[in-house]
């Protein structure tokens, strides 16, 4: 087991949640627009998703769309540290191949069901 793997797994959804970022704080804005009023009493700030991007840009700045950033940070980079540097010593140690040395789909399936019932339950439990 290299510690360099789940590093570099860690930092990898780091790096992509850079950018999904804003993606998901416009998302979550246009499913929560008028959540809270009575249905047909509220006027909807955002007309789709070029518009939310524009009218954030444009009231709150740039650093609005990265709201929520550092849990973001944190929650991929164990959940992704766990899930590839587990990934990497299953195909090192030749865990999810067969007997002809092919990647087996049900011994992926086995493997990568187990890794992502090991990676949200540390991630559960490293919250609290």
């Amino acid at each position: 087991m290299n510690i360099s793997d789940f590093l570099i797994g860690g930092f990898a959804g780091m790096g992509a949640i850079c950018f999904t970022n804003p993606l998901e704080v416009i998302k979550t804005r246009l499913q929560l627009q008028g959540e809270l009023a009575a249905r047909g009493t509220y006027a909807k700030p955002y007309k789709g998703i070029i518009h939310a991007f524009v009218t954030v840009i444009r009231h709150e700045g740039w650093q609005a769309l990265e709201k929520g950033l550092v849990p973001a940070l944190h929650f991929q980079f164990i959940l992704n540290s766990i899930r590839l540097g587990i990934y990497k010593m299953c195909m090192n140690n030749k865990w999810i191949h067969n007997r002809n040395g092919d990647i087996s789909f049900l011994r992926g399936m086995l493997w990568g069901q187990s890794v992502e019932f090991v990676a949200h339950f540390a991630l559960a439990h490293s919250l609290w």
